[in-house]
């Protein structure tokens, strides 16, 4: 089967589609020395929208991505051509653990890469991260393939959903060390591409290759080797000596506090309490006290008339 266009002949090797909506080949140029293999896609253009249709025939028209050949309409479909690598599923390598951590840093250096270098449209590159999609060659480079399933975000706001996938893929080549605390710069990376905290795909490389050489320098040291159970056990001890030290702290603060209350308001051993009725030897609103003090007036005012009566003697 040949798929005709003004210029090219693509004739198609491989069938993975064919309905009345939908269709998708591989194909080859027939006598092209270099041997590119091509994705073509065709979708019934009575079911397109018009926006889509525009959005494609731009892209074919500004060339912005290598990837994207071409795009024609031809017997009620519109043709979508992009350049096609037969390389393996990222998703089923990582599935069978194959890749030890110096090449799953090179398939997360490269994937970060492909996305600066590709210059992809949004809606391309939502596509290009989608689990079919990302493949991985001999050499842990990774290219993308585009299986296009999700036609309707075209025109969408999908950097958000972008930075998912992203984080998605981060966290995938990395779950063992993750899971066992080993590989902690990338789990906030991830972490904060969920959340939203950049803006711009730059952003997101500027911080990435921070990210990427701590990983390294560090798999450069131990391998990102997880932790094991007397380490985590050691840490969870730490963690948990860390609020034991606080309530002993708070406990000391509260006994030295009560010893200082106890002290202040207790009495001396030995010592009588003094009450506040009593100043001197006198107590105050009892009948003795009343007694005694009418006893000392009297003796003082005894003591003053003899000491007058001496007074005057002298002087006659």
């Amino acid at each position: 089967m040949i798929i005709q266009t003004l210029d090219k002949a693509y004739e198609v090797i491989k069938k993975f589609e064919e309905n009345s909506e939908r269709a998708v080949y591989l194909c080859r140029i027939p006598g092209d020395a270099s041997g590119s293999s091509y994705l073509v896609t065709a979708f019934n253009s009575e079911q397109v929208p018009r926006e889509h249709v525009i959005y494609f025939m731009e892209l074919s028209v500004k060339q912005q991505t290598e990837d994207f050949e071409e795009c024609f309409l031809k017997n009620g479909f519109l043709y979508l051509v992009f350049r096609h690598q037969e390389e393996r599923k990222l998703r089923n390598e990582l599935g069978e653990e194959r890749l030890p951590v110096a090449e799953r840093l090179a398939v997360s250096r490269s994937l970060m890469d492909r996305i600066v270098q590709k210059n992809l449209p949004d809606y391309l590159l939502y596509e290009a991260l989608s689990s079919e999609n990302v493949r991985v060659a001999g050499d842990s480079s990774v290219c993308f393939t585009y299986f296009l399933k999700e036609t309707g975000q075209i025109g969408k706001e999908l950097f958000p959903d972008i930075c998912g996938r992203l984080a998605g893929w981060q966290e995938s080549l990395f779950a063992r060390e993750i899971d066992g605390h080993a590989a902690e710069p990338m789990a906030k990376f991830a972490e904060s591409l969920r959340t939203g905290k950049y803006h711009s795909y730059a952003e997101i490389y500027r911080r990435y290759k921070a990210v990427y050489e701590k990983m390294r320098d560090q798999a450069a040291v131990d391998g990102l080797q997880p932790e094991t159970f007397l380490i985590k056990l050691w840490k969870r001890l730490k963690k948990i000596g860390k609020w034991l030290r606080l309530l002993l702290y708070a406990a000391v603060l509260l006994a030295l506090l009560g010893y200082l209350v106890f002290t202040f308001l207790a009495p001396a051993e030995g010592d009588t309490p003094v009450p506040f009725q009593q100043i001197g030897e006198v107590v105050i609103g009892t009948e003795e006290g009343t007694s005694a003090a009418g006893a000392k007036t009297t003796a003082e005012e005894t003591t003053a008339a003899e000491t007058t009566k001496r007074e005057t003697t002298a002087g006659r």
